[in-house]
């Protein structure tokens, strides 16, 4: 499974929405465990037939939104369904649990070229669709503005002895380092917050081309219940173009610095990352492990 993907927001252009019970929802970023919507924003549907329609090129393509579904008779409503090319792909059941970045419905199996996503929708009574965000293997050409998605495990990202592996990786050692050398215009870093350690709080700095310093707090926590897809920090853009990128963790034996994934503004290719892992990891992100059911 490729380590790299295109993310593509709701608010997209390129993804045509049919039906008249379209509306945009803010969403609520407080409610579950599976961390903020994307960008703050989802389509969301209401009542009747809607249809999202979007054509990439790639190998995979993922759907994610918030889930919250509400009993109707037997079942539960709204209903959905995922087809690529007219064939029916798998779709992840629905819950009354209300959580974002729910895995809607997933596929690796695709092969290159380009390809038509449908999700079907039928929102019955109560029930309301909420749709975040697409991603999706590229295969060709990656458009100007892409927002990539990079895996803990992806090789180029470079990190220190001080990093324990897992469902992310993750350290409480103080001074541990991460870098990555890539093509964009912003860094958002996403991880998880870990809850068997320390819960004191802590920092983290970074640096971009050797530049100066910003350090970001890291905010301590009570919960007893691990919180995934938590963005410790996103920087401001900053001029497009072949950049590193250094992070430092600054507590000891603190609440943990956990990476599960990276954001990567304006990055235009696939190919244009460098480096090498000191180690070599093969677990899969959480996230990615939550929609495990529909790549086996």
């Amino acid at each position: 499974m490729s380590t790299r993907r295109v993310v593509i927001d709701d608010a997209d252009l390129r993804i045509k929405y049919t039906g008249s019970g379209w509306f945009i929802s803010k969403g609520n970023d407080a409610i579950g465990i599976q961390g903020p919507t994307y960008l703050g924003s989802q389509h969301a549907f209401k009542s009747g037939q809607g249809v999202i329609t979007f054509t990439f090129e790639g190998t995979s393509i993922e759907v994610y939104g918030t889930n919250g579904q509400v009993p109707f008779g037997a079942q539960y409503d709204p209903k959905w369904g995922c087809f690529v090319d007219g064939q029916a792909v798998s779709s992840r059941s629905g819950s009354s649990d209300v959580e974002n970045n729910w895995p809607i419905c997933a596929t690796d199996a695709l092969s290159a070229g380009e390809h038509t996503l449908v999700v079907d929708i039928t929102a019955e009574e109560d029930g309301t669709f909420y749709f975040d965000r697409l991603m999706y293997t590229p295969s060709g050409g990656i458009p100007d503005g892409s927002v990539m998605w990079i895996a803990f495990s992806d090789p180029a990202l470079v990190y220190d002895n001080n990093w324990i592996p897992g469902l992310s990786r993750f350290t409480n050692v103080h001074g541990a380092t991460v870098s990555l050398s890539f093509t964009g215009s912003s860094f958002t870093l996403v991880g998880e917050i870990l809850v068997n350690f320390s819960k004191s709080p802590a920092s983290l700095s970074y640096s971009i081309d050797g530049g100066s310093t910003v350090t970001v707090p890291m905010a301590g926590t009570s919960s007893s219940i691990l919180q995934s897809n938590h963005v410790w920090f996103s920087t401001s853009d900053f001029s497009s173009g072949s950049h590193t990128i250094k992070v430092t963790y600054n507590g000891n034996n603190d609440i943990p610095l956990s990476l599960a994934y990276v954001y990567l503004g304006n990055s235009k290719i696939t190919t244009g990352l460098t480096g090498s892992s000191s180690q070599s990891p093969s677990l899969t992100p959480r996230h990615l492990a939550q929609y495990r059911w529909a790549l086996q």
